[in-house]
């Protein structure tokens, strides 16, 4: 089976879009102008492997990761709806967790 780059790259005939390493399992598709990346999964991938809080992943992606340009093809970072509204009502990554494993 073929990765999510290779998939991308077969997909839009562009070898030159640059990619979050690391992030592969994150990627959702491309447009003209580069990969895009689901944002939460990035998060959710900072917390399983680097053993982050989700406020510590937070602030490693807006920083090291949503903050940098490093030119044509940048990637592109989307936040899904679902995400939005949940944190804006307090609702952390954890809690939710919980309540799925207490189901």
């Amino acid at each position: 089976m073929n990765s999510n780059r290779e998939i991308v790259v077969d997909f839009s005939g562009n070898d030159e879009f640059l990619f979050a390493d690391g992030f592969d399992g994150a990627i959702i598709g491309h447009c003209s102008n580069g990969v895009v990346y689901s944002a939460p999964t990035i998060i959710q991938i900072l917390q399983d492997n680097d053993n982050m809080t989700e406020e510590e992943a937070l602030d490693y992606y807006y920083y090291n990761i949503e903050g940098a340009s490093i030119g044509e093809y940048t990637p592109i970072y989307m936040w899904d709806n679902y995400y939005l509204v949940k944190h804006k009502k307090g609702e952390s990554h954890e809690e939710e967790s919980n309540k799925k494993e207490n189901s």
